[in-house]
């Protein structure tokens, strides 16, 4: 890469499309890499920031802090010259080369090539710089990027990797807040779809149960994990128990469908408190009463007709009965306790 940059005055005279035939199209605009030299200076740039140097590390091999010009505006990032000995730096050699790409273009009519750019040094610079400030600078960096680059479409793709840096840490509300706005400054850039993947990811709905496999009282439960859904509908299905058929196998789609199509004993639903922090919550629910001894496929869904269709069913099998069965090994036998399962009075 060094001794192809080294022809940089005739690479940047060279517009990429001259080599159309050659480079494989991109799905962006030109503008976005005008030149040869920025085609190959990107290039380098990937190879700096990935890690496959395999040059031993010198003693006093150079860091990037988080504190340093890094994620500052570009005059200041411009002005920035690292002092190290370490001159082979694959990181040393990657912010130089950012400096000139921006030089390049400072002053070009169309700002997509210097945003671009501008963008990627940043993004760059989270990966590569260290200390605890390295979150809050980046977010920082992002929000003075799109405040700079907003009547492009380029802002978008700022707000986008803003909300997934806050999705990162957790702050589902802010992430989506963040995403919805550039959604709509540039619905239809590549920027812009991705924050709407991001806000359809933050809402998406899903639910799954698990159960005790005996319900042998009133203290039965039905424990729901789930987000961005307010009620789930059950089905309690008879099924005819096969001991030689564990979950894993009962639950393949080829039984699945029969278990669906099975006419249920009991239908009923439950209301759950609402999740606005766009965070998966967990829901202690009562299983109901009125279902007859025996064994159940337990079906839980969030969308009322229990559809396959941006929906989740999720199913357990349970037993209903008032009997448990206590086993205990003693002297090479195996005994078995039968008993009431409430009052634990022994049964014949």
């Amino acid at each position: 890469f060094a001794a192809a940059l080294e022809g940089k005055e005739a690479l940047r005279r060279t517009p990429v499309g001259d080599f159309g035939d050659i480079l494989a199209a991109g799905t962006v605009p030109d503008a976005y890499r005008p030149t040869l030299y920025d085609f190959v200076a990107h290039q380098a740039l990937a190879f700096y920031g990935s890690g496959e140097q395999a040059a031993a590390r010198p003693q006093e091999a150079f860091s990037i802090s988080a504190e340093s010009p890094i994620f500052e505006a570009p005059e200041t990032f411009l002005a920035w010259e690292p002092q190290t000995a370490d001159a082979d730096s694959p990181a040393l050699k990657a912010i130089r080369l950012y400096q000139e790409l921006l030089r390049f273009h400072l002053k070009d009519a169309d700002r997509s090539a210097f945003l671009d750019a501008d963008l990627a040094r940043l993004t760059w610079g989270h990966n590569a710089a260290a200390g605890e400030a390295k979150g809050a600078r980046y977010k920082a960096a992002l929000e003075s990027f799109a405040a700079r680059a907003a009547g492009h479409e380029l802002s978008a793709m700022a707000w986008h990797r803003w909300a997934a840096q806050l999705r990162s840490e957790d702050d589902v509300v802010a992430a989506h807040q963040i995403a919805s706005r550039g959604r709509e400054a540039f619905p239809d850039s590549a920027g812009g779809k991705m924050c709407q993947n991001l806000i359809a990811d933050i809402e998406a709905k899903s639910s799954q149960i698990t159960t005790e496999r005996v319900w042998n009282g009133p203290d039965a439960g039905i424990r729901a994990r789930y987000k961005n859904v307010t009620k789930v509908w059950f089905r309690a299905v008879p099924w005819e128990w096969d001991p030689s058929q564990e979950a894993r196998v009962l639950f393949r789609d080829e039984n699945r469908a029969r278990i669906m199509r099975a006419k249920p004993a009991l239908e009923w639903s439950a209301d759950l408190p609402a999740t606005p922090d766009f965070k998966e919550r967990v829901e202690e629910l009562a299983a109901p009463a009125g279902l007859k001894p025996g064994y159940y496929i337990l079906i839980a869904s969030h969308e009322p007709r229990f559809g396959e269709r941006d929906n989740q069913v999720s199913m357990a099998d349970i037993w209903v009965g008032d009997i448990a069965l206590v086993t205990r090994a003693r002297q090479g036998r195996m005994e078995c306790l039968v008993m009431d399962a409430r009052s634990g009075e022994p049964l014949p």
